[in-house]
């Protein structure tokens, strides 16, 4: 095998420039048949071919020996890479010896077959192969003399008798026993914990199932009886079931006996939120008891029917007298059903005449208006200054007619103006003092008859003076040439409409002065306090005098 090696010296070069054939393969493809496309030299066609595959031909005949002789040296290759796995296991049992020998003349022997598998695996250069062929290992003596020793040591051992041979399977068997015995006591120990765990597991589920059925069917049932309160004249019956389910609450309800189905299924959007609205009063006063004591309903009902909202508001005031609701919205007619049913009494309403992203809403307050209308008169903006009267009054006259049941021509599109609204609420104050007086005659009280006739006549020199003025409100909004008012003559203005506005309140309170009904009859006129209480219903003609 070192002849074979040593031969291949001669042709070394050849073998170190195997992969020159491809560049040489690339040459012929690109020659154009009169130039090297290397050097640019010029050559004969049929030459210059001969020449490269000449080339091609000693580089094919190289790789062919290379590969045989790598074939050849393989095996010892494969040998030496063996080695330190063997000498690896024999230091394990020279160190078992009665006197241990030392690994490092294993080491050392491993190491160096280790390189010399290596430089065999390389191949060239050969000089380094061939010396790894080479027998004559300076360093291999101390590892033979340890596999000598360790050789005489196991050629020492007596050899095992059939007594010996059952202890050995003895000991063996113990030590399995042992471990079994080991294993077992884990497993039943962890058993009996896996069976508490899943007792207690199982007992857990079941009480927080029981639990939250009992939650599931209390909310049930106070979200039926909510919804059927303020749906009672179609839906009566109503009936709900709110299930447990994988991840989620199952929520379905009744329709008209039809089965049930998700709310969203059938029932219309005004349905859907007064089943949320129910659904959620009814977790409050699950959570919450007695402490459910404040509530924000921002715009919640705005797609309610017009005729359930009534039964909303009445639902809120007797199931929840000790809640505290503070309910928004841009409706009137949500407001005035709140108002009519006594959720909202007296001064509990709130309006907003506008508002801003900085400074937030300003609420609709006299004293606030009149100081604005004050102040641009002031500053003789009279322009600004009538825009503004103008706003509050259409404001102000439609809360009184809202109080006192003023009489005002439909429209469509809700746009009243103060043409529409004022003439209406100074016509309805005019009626409520005629038929107190009437009803004050009808009483035999003389001394009530001339108290209201005193407000009458007051109220009556009020509107007298505000129609006087008001001829100056739409000339100073609206542009006119002629209209070029001065801070002198729209002052008697705000006065006329200040005094006006005093005549539809309290004195005592400034409540404004609201109508007090049973069903559709007027039963008296009143502010907050009471210091207003014109009675509206007249002896009965059959009474004793």
């Amino acid at each position: 095998m070192v002849d074979t090696l040593t031969a291949l010296k001669e042709n070394e070069a050849k073998l170190a420039d195997l992969t020159r054939d491809g560049m040489l393969a690339t040459a012929l493809a690109l020659f154009d048949e009169e130039h090297c496309p290397v050097c640019e030299t010029e050559w004969e066609p049929a030459e210059f071919r001969a020449v490269v595959e000449a080339q091609r031909e000693q580089l094919k005949a190289a790789a062919a020996e290379r590969k045989r002789v790598e074939e050849l040296i393989a095996p010892v290759a494969v040998a030496l890479e063996g080695l330190r796995p063997i000498l690896r296991q024999l230091a394990v049992y020279a160190r078992d010896l009665p006197t241990p020998l030392a690994f490092e003349p294993f080491a050392v022997v491993a190491n160096e077959a280790d390189r010399r598998a290596e430089a065999l695996r390389n191949f060239l250069p050969l000089d380094d192969a061939i010396a790894a062929l080479d027998t004559d290992w300076a360093d291999v003596q101390p590892a033979l003399e340890h596999i000598a020793m360790l050789s005489a040591s196991v050629e020492a051992l007596p050899e095992p008798t059939d007594r010996d041979a059952a202890r050995d399977f003895l000991t063996v068997g113990q030590e399995r026993l042992e471990s079994w015995r080991h294993a077992m006591t884990k497993y039943a120990s962890g058993k009996a914990k896996t069976d508490a765990a899943a007792k207690v597991h199982a007992l857990y589920g079941t009480a927080t199932d029981k639990a939250l059925e009992a939650i599931y069917n209390e909310v049930e049932t106070e979200f039926r009886g909510y919804y059927r309160d303020i749906n009672a004249d179609d839906e009566s019956k109503f009936e709900a079931q709110l299930t447990p389910s994988l991840g989620k609450l199952g929520f379905e309800v009744d329709f008209y006996g039809k089965g049930f189905f998700p709310p969203g299924a059938y029932h219309s959007e005004g349905h859907q939120d007064g089943m949320g609205l129910c659904l959620y009063l009814a977790l409050m006063k699950h959570l919450l008891g007695d402490q459910f004591t404040f509530a924000v309903l921002d715009d919640v009902l705005m797609s309610v029917d017009a005729g359930h909202r009534r039964e909303v508001c009445t639902l809120l005031r007797t199931k929840f007298p000790k809640t505290q609701f503070v309910l928004t919205t841009h409706d009137p007619v949500w407001l005035n059903h709140m108002k009519s049913s006594k959720l909202v009494a007296g001064k509990s309403a709130i309006t907003f005449r506008k508002w801003h992203v900085d400074h937030g809403p300003q609420e609709w307050k006299q004293i606030d208006v009149w100081a604005e209308v004050d102040q641009l008169v002031a500053n003789n903006e009279i322009r600004a200054a009538a825009g503004q009267l103008r706003h509050y009054l259409e404001y102000a006259a439609a809360e009184w007619c809202a109080r006192l049941g003023g009489r005002v021509e439909y429209r469509s599109d809700g746009k009243y103006e103060l043409g529409d609204l004022l003439p209406a609420a100074i016509g309805a104050m005019n009626e409520l003092y005629k038929k107190a007086k009437t009803t004050a005659q009808s009483w035999g009280d003389k001394a009530r008859v001339e108290e209201i006739n005193g407000c009458h006549t007051d109220f009556t020199a009020a509107v007298t003076q505000s129609q006087s003025e008001q001829w100056e409100i739409n000339p100073a909004v609206h542009f006119n040439e002629w209209a070029n008012l001065q801070r002198q003559d729209f002052a008697p203005v705000i006065a006329a409409f200040k005094q006006l506005e005093r005549e539809f309140e309290c004195h005592a309170c400034g409540d404004l002065i609201y109508v007090v009904h049973t069903g559709k009859t007027k039963e008296a006129a009143r502010c907050g306090c009471a210091k207003v209480n014109l009675n509206l219903k007249p002896k009965p003609k059959d009474a004793a005098a």
